[in-house]
């Protein structure tokens, strides 16, 4: 498997405009992987309404256009709320409550996660743990992007126009 690799290359030219599904299938081809069938699981989120919302498009491209994969966005369970994890404070240290269960068949299948993002990766450790003791293998993972971390907007003004002040003060000191 390959990690880290972006299917999407970044230039500062005018950024194309980029479907769910064609970015689905760059993802797919990058994996490289065999002609095998691959269940696609779907990394559950803080309630029912975002999990369908945010995956039912892809959901409805795999079963219509991908023969060779099988969706198993109705193999989850998102049985009540939850705090959202990529706006929870303590990083690694925070304790996931698990707000899911797999009601699917998926003992016995390759399964590929899909997930919007990757924070610290942890929920994602639990998830592919939760899928294996449920009798599936996980091959790999798809995230559509990274949350960032943004420092504070003082932070950010203070190094910004800290630096132009001491650059003016070099200046002015000459």
């Amino acid at each position: 498997m390959n990690s880290g690799r972006s299917a999407v290359p970044f230039t500062s030219s005018k950024r194309a405009k980029i479907t769910v599904s064609s970015f689905f299938k760059a993802c797919m081809s990058l994996l490289n992987l065999d002609d095998a069938p691959y269940h696609i699981l779907f990394m559950p989120c803080s309630d029912e309404f975002k999990y369908a919302r945010r995956f039912k498009r892809l959901d409805w491209y795999i079963t219509t256009h991908r023969p060779d994969l099988s969706s198993g966005l109705y193999d989850v369970d998102v049985f009540e709320s939850r705090d959202s994890l990529h706006e929870a404070k303590g990083g690694e240290n925070r304790i996931l409550e698990r707000n899911y269960r797999i009601t699917g068949n998926i003992e016995g299948k390759q399964i590929i996660i899909v997930d919007d993002v990757l924070t610290s990766g942890q929920s994602m450790a639990d998830y592919k743990e939760e899928i294996e003791r449920c009798g599936g293998k996980v091959v790999a993972a798809i995230f559509y992007g990274k949350t960032v971390t943004r420092p504070p907007l003082l932070l950010i003004k203070a190094h910004v126009w800290g630096g132009c002040i001491v650059n003016k003060i070099k200046e002015l000191t000459k």
